[in-house]
């Protein structure tokens, strides 16, 4: 007979939004009481993690007006400058922006990808449980599933495919990269294959974020630990 979970709501609430340590993630998957807990928080709060997220964030039309300082007053301007100065996801749009107004009118045309951000998705509130060391991140139409594994020489390996909504592998990959957070210009460059394929050999322990890019799609998981950073 399972025991009952003995880890606390704050821990169990890091398993379930993908903060938890790795031995905090072992210790709930090898008990049924802690899982079923688990589950039963990420269908409580499932609802409630979309609503909150990024609901402060002013839309694109916004930025731009925000840029072309076309908004109707100047509170309206300092309300996004600061809002601005506080937020790296809206900073990166806002730079985005900036650069596709950089380009002269006289140049050709080039193709700019939408940059889409992957939210992490809990192993217990997936349609399809994944394996255990299996990490899974969904954008609306996109999920993405990581396994990491040790190499030598304290490196790591990174594997990952994507799939479509209805679990088929998307064709298309054309690139993919990690890049070192706060470590400059570091990166690795994966290897992408067919069937939605990527890989990564001998990765430095750290925390990254990763890009994969289709045709017209930029797709980034904002923090990825891999190895013990």
């Amino acid at each position: 007979m399972d025991q009952p979970c003995l880890l606390d709501e704050a821990t169990l609430f890091d398993y379930v939004i993908g903060t938890a340590a790795p031995g905090v993630r072992q210790a709930v998957e090898q008990s049924a009481s802690c899982q079923a807990v688990a589950q039963q928080m990420a269908r409580e709060i499932g609802p409630l993690m979309q609503i909150l997220y990024r609901v402060t964030c002013p839309d694109v039309e916004t930025l731009v007006a925000y840029q072309e300082q076309r908004l109707s007053n100047s509170t309206q301007q300092l309300v996004i400058h600061k809002h601005l100065s506080e937020c790296p996801l809206c900073q990166e749009e806002y730079a985005l922006l900036a650069e596709i107004d950089a380009v002269p009118l006289a140049a050709p045309p080039r193709l700019v990808r939408r940059l889409v951000e992957a939210i992490f998705q809990s192993p217990l509130a997936l349609p399809q449980p994944l394996r255990g060391d299996t990490l899974a991140y969904a954008t609306e139409r996109v999920t993405i599933q990581l396994r990491v594994r040790a190499a030598e020489s304290h490196r790591w390996n990174v594997r990952g495919q994507a799939r479509t909504a209805d679990g088929q592998p998307l064709d298309g990959i054309e690139a993919a990269r990690l890049q070192l957070i706060d470590a400059g210009d570091a990166s690795f460059q994966g290897r992408a294959q067919a069937g939605g394929i990527f890989r990564f050999d001998q990765v430095e322990a750290g925390t990254y974020a990763l890009y994969v890019q289709t045709a017209d799609e930029e797709i980034v998981i904002r923090e990825l630990v891999i190895g013990h950073a």
